[in-house]
């Protein structure tokens, strides 16, 4: 959980943190705008923040633990390099995450989700 601090109030944001890759225009293109987030319902506008929705999708989601950021790397080209050609879905156009779950893994390394916006092949 995290705590926010708005003027006099106070928010509680029950969530991991997330990275947000805005790739949905063009996911072969790799420039993107990258967003550093966290769930919320509830988002006090004098914090300056910006709001990005996440529309619903199919996901791949590939878990991994060990060092950062390869890790994280690695789940991604695999992703992209073997298990996306051999599968009956293709890219969604929706932006790709990264998800920090909540949980530690003393001497494993960090945990973190890859999250994959899939759909069906035409």
């Amino acid at each position: 959980m995290h705590k926010v601090r708005s003027g006099n109030q106070e928010v509680t944001i029950d969530s991991g943190v997330y990275g947000v890759s805005c790739v949905e225009k063009d996911p072969g293109n790799r420039s993107f705008y990258f967003y550093i987030a966290a769930e919320s319902d509830n988002c006090p506008e004098d914090l300056g923040l910006e709001q990005y929705s996440v529309p619903a999708c199919t996901w791949a989601v590939f878990e991994n633990k060990g060092a950062m950021p390869n890790s994280l790397v690695e789940s991604e080209m695999y992703a992209f390099m073997n298990w996306l050609p051999n599968s009956n879905y293709t890219h969604a156009n929706a932006p790709e995450m990264e998800v920090y779950p909540q949980r530690d893994f003393p001497g494993e390394g960090t945990l973190t989700e890859f999250w994959l916006p899939l759909k069906e092949k035409e």
